[in-house]
């Protein structure tokens, strides 16, 4: 009987990824590096802020990443006009928080500094997080469906047990990533470096 391979695991990594050509990696990763950088009581706050802005009709809009010169920015297509404000972390210092249990679906976590953050068994459902840089993060546990990953760094990072259906991943690197136990049959990997993965 065969093994299977990596193509046969993470669907579409033998692909290329889409054109990268313009995009400032390193700057972007900079500039969230020295972003503004949530306290756990400005978590809770914008978390309750969310939860207003969803049960107002928030939730089911489609995630675009625009290129503005050389950064990407995250846009929410849906016109919201409720109460409450969308969750947006946009380039945002999040290294080493704890966001663990919380939940943040249709939020924006495009290009944030989130190595070594936790977001164990968060729900983030329909979330952005292009073009972060996400080394070592847990998202062990965690509700990640439809979630765009697109050009992020999650050099090691562990998605054991998560829920990853329709998750993109395209040209991430996920050199060393854990996928123990996580679905995965549905998510896309075009691009993607993959090397030394656990499944």
């Amino acid at each position: 009987m065969r093994s299977l391979s990596l193509e046969d695991v993470f669907p579409l990594s033998n692909q290329c990824g889409g054109d990268q050509k313009g995009i400032n990696s390193q700057k972007m990763k900079w500039m969230a590096s020295q972003g503004f950088r949530p306290d756990q009581a400005k978590i809770l706050q914008m978390l309750e802020l969310h939860y207003e802005f969803l049960a107002s009709g928030g939730a089911g809009g489609k995630w675009k990443a625009l290129q503005v010169g050389d950064i990407v920015i995250g846009f929410y297509d849906k016109e919201v006009e409720g109460k409450g404000e969308q969750a947006i972390f946009e380039r945002m210092n999040l290294e080493h928080l704890n966001f663990a249990g919380l939940e943040f679906p249709f939020a924006n976590f495009c290009g944030v500094h989130g190595d070594a953050s936790i977001f164990k068994n968060a729900n983030l459902g329909h979330s952005t997080f292009t073009d972060s840089s996400l080394v070592e993060v847990r998202f062990e546990g965690a509700y990640l469906r439809q979630v765009d990953f697109s050009r992020s760094d999650l050099r090691a990072a562990c998605f054991r047990g998560a829920n990853l259906s329709g998750a993109d991943f395209e040209n991430c690197n996920l050199e060393g990533a854990d996928f123990t136990d996580a679905k995965i049959s549905t998510a896309r990997f075009p691009g993607a470096k993959l090397q030394n993965v656990l499944y």
